[in-house]
């Protein structure tokens, strides 16, 4: 029992870690250089690496239960990765798409 209470526990926190940081990368996505809105994205996959190479190296990897569970936990850490890079391109395409409308209207003029 208390191996689910403290997986339902991890995604929960997880939860929370994706909503909060997918409305900072939402905002760092409106700035004009595009880079800001690369820094979560970048962050966020090398930490879910590094923590995959760490259980692979010193914890769990050494059976194939290990491996099965190491499969699941980065990929489980990697989903902030994926959802900070939709957030970026989708808001990277809305900001494009005003730019060339506010182009098409000063050449307008």
């Amino acid at each position: 029992m208390s191996t689910i209470l403290a997986i339902v526990l991890f995604l929960g926190a997880l939860l929370v870690y994706i909503c909060i940081l997918g409305l900072v990368q939402y905002l760092l996505c409106r700035l004009t250089p595009p880079w800001p809105g690369l820094i979560l994205p970048v962050l966020s996959g090398l930490s879910a690496l590094a923590a995959g190479a760490y259980l692979f190296l010193f914890a769990i990897a050494h059976t194939r239960l290990g491996m099965l569970i190491l499969s699941l936990v980065v990929l489980a850490l990697l989903l902030p990765t994926v959802i900070f890079i939709i957030i970026y391109r989708i808001t990277r395409r809305r900001f494009r798409q005003q730019d060339e409308v506010e182009r098409m209207n000063l050449q307008d003029l």
